[in-house]
């Protein structure tokens, strides 16, 4: 296969003739190859995006999260590997192995997110949906991609989806910080992030552009090293609980993780671990004042939205008994957590 020098330009096929791609497009050098694609990341998308970007050297993504874990996986070269290790197992994480080997193959990409919240542009994670319905998390450094910010594609996000992306990083800062005992990161670091990001939402009805690029930059952070180390970032049920809740009900992630705080937030208080640390929880409120009005702050009239949404009793108990099989056990997440006590956990989003 002779490979093309010149990049190649995946979007979400949603900002087709908008004025902020065609604005980026001017930016790009004379050659680059623009391929629309629909926002999603699907291993059926990931398949046919492999076929059309496989001639080119360099990629760069443009979209929300589906669209940048779509294309970030797409350039993995061992993908036949990939596919067979998301089938298999009970967990819905997949680890890449081999990664030494993998980064001197891979092509460079750069992610212009238009969204904010999920830091797909800066993590070494991808979410990937199968033909059954359930989400694979594959995780690896490779996938970390270079990043930059283009403010014009933020002048069309609708409110709720910034106001959602404000949420889903407060919930990896909140997360980290109150589901580790012995966090060697000094509590200012998160404490500042989450103080940044509630005034960046309280100016968001003054310089909007501005804002979401606060948002992100906060995003972004709450990737970094900085705030990671010391602390297992994936540790906190309400990733897992929500991935199973999201794939029963074939909603977006945000509405299924959002209707999962406060319940989450009392469990932690009451039962401590795998929940959280109630002494952490407290060290953070000294701070920032009662989470859940945290949370609804940045959420405004949406929190009402979804304490609304009710969920039903075959919804719940499916997702109790998936979610116990594929992150409940020894050594995960869940550990020391049976169904019935989770199926108690679900019943109160409603």
């Amino acid at each position: 296969m002779v490979i093309k020098k010149n990049p190649v330009l995946v979007f979400d096929k949603n900002l087709a003739d908008t004025a902020a791609l065609g604005d980026f497009l001017s930016t790009m050098q004379v050659g680059t190859v623009p391929i629309p694609m629909e926002p999603s990341c699907t291993v059926e998308m990931v398949e046919s995006l492999r076929s059309r970007i496989g001639r080119f050297h360099s990629v760069i993504a443009v979209g929300g999260g589906a669209v940048l874990d779509a294309v970030k996986l797409a350039t993995i070269p061992d993908w036949n590997s990939l596919k067979t290790g998301l089938g298999i197992g009970r967990s819905g994480l997949v680890i890449l192995h081999g990664e030494n080997a993998l980064e001197k193959m891979i092509r460079p990409i750069k992610a212009v997110p238009t969204t904010v919240g999920t830091g797909a542009e800066v993590s070494g994670v991808a979410l990937v949906k199968r033909s059954d319905g359930r989400r694979r998390l594959v995780m690896g450094r490779v996938l970390k991609p270079g990043y930059l910010y283009f403010p014009k594609f933020y002048q069309t996000l609708p409110d709720a989806l910034l106001r959602e992306g404000a949420v889903e990083v407060a919930l990896r800062v909140v997360g980290e910080y109150v589901s580790s005992r012995g966090a060697q990161v000094t509590d200012e670091f998160a404490i500042g992030m989450l103080q940044e990001l509630r005034s960046a939402m309280r100016s968001c009805n003054g310089d909007r552009q501005a804002c979401c690029i606060r948002v992100a930059r906060v995003s972004a952070k709450s990737h970094s090293e900085s705030a990671t180390r010391g602390r297992n970032p994936f540790t906190w049920p309400l990733w897992y609980i929500a991935n199973e809740l999201s794939s029963e009900c074939d909603c977006r992630k945000m509405e299924a993780s959002i209707p999962l705080i406060n319940p989450i937030l009392r469990f932690a208080r009451e039962k401590g671990m795998p929940w959280g640390v109630p002494e952490r929880i407290n060290q953070l409120e000294l701070h920032i004042g009662p989470l859940e009005q945290y949370f609804a702050e940045l959420l405004l009239s949406r929190m009402d939205t979804w304490k609304k949404n009710r969920w039903s009793m075959n919804v719940i108990n499916r997702t109790a008994r998936r979610t116990m099989l594929a992150w409940g056990g020894p050594g995960m997440p869940l550990a020391g957590v049976d169904v019935e006590e989770l199926r108690r956990l679900l019943i109160e989003m409603n």
